[in-house]
């Protein structure tokens, strides 16, 4: 059973019956955003060729599949990728009207090896751009946009002793350029090579010595906010 309603605009909620899996088949790695009443979901597509189906759906049961976001040979080279290659973890991101996806091809070309890219389109069944790609070694990369408008680049990071961890920077998202140094914003639990964002991004009020003891998370305009610093939650599923 599936609860499911919008509470701030609709202030209603809906019960329906519904089978697992949703979407049945080879769909892995799914990542999905909203955009009003509208759901857009997609998946890792490894080493075949259209690359990253693409579904839509209205109440993230009924699942229609729209097409594929990489579909031309120039966004998805795979003519060197061997089994179990090619895109893992994609992450698809709406703003201001444009929508994102964000992924990492692995072993598609001896050139990039391990290659971060996103592509953009205004519309959501496409065309999609040609890849933006991201000097960036690492994988399961996502995208945020701050508040400012200033947008982040978060996925996994090799920090200067080797030790990998969560890492984020600000990014340039029309030519995949690095506006900042990586910052490190998770090791993990213990385990080996923490992964998997999404993540749940938070702010945490930087306070004055005088307002020290109060409220530690306030609205913005209070007198005793000066600064705000990033931070992260890695949520339990991927």
């Amino acid at each position: 059973m599936l609860t499911y309603g919008n509470p701030v605009s609709e202030r209603r909620y809906q019960v329906m019956n519904y089978r697992n899996p949703i979407i049945p088949g080879f769909y892995s790695d799914p990542s999905l955003c909203r955009v009003g009443d509208d759901f857009y979901l997609v998946t890792s597509s490894f080493e075949f060729f259209p690359g990253v189906p693409l579904f839509h759906s209205r109440d993230l049961v009924n699942w229609e599949q729209l097409g594929h976001v990489l579909d031309r040979q120039s966004q998805l080279p795979l003519g060197e990728c061997g089994t179990s290659g090619g895109v893992f973890a994609p992450t698809i991101r709406e703003h201001n009207g444009r929508f994102y996806m964000i992924t990492t091809s692995v072993g598609g070309s001896r050139r990039r090896p391990l290659d971060n890219f996103l592509v953009w389109t205004d519309e959501i069944n496409g065309p999609w751009s040609e890849p933006i790609h991201i000097d960036h070694m690492g994988i399961d990369p996502s995208l945020f946009w701050d508040t400012d408008g200033r947008a982040y680049y978060t996925g996994t990071h090799t920090d200067s002793e080797g030790r990998s961890c969560i890492g984020q920077f600000e990014i340039d998202l029309s030519t995949g350029a690095k506006l900042s140094e990586t910052k490190i914003i998770w090791y993990g639990t213990g385990g080996r090579c923490p992964e998997g964002p999404p993540y749940v991004l938070y702010r945490r009020e930087i306070l004055p010595d005088d307002c020290r003891g109060r409220h530690r998370i306030r609205p913005y305009g209070d007198p005793c906010q000066r600064g705000l610093g990033m931070g992260a939650l890695r949520l339990l599923s991927p």
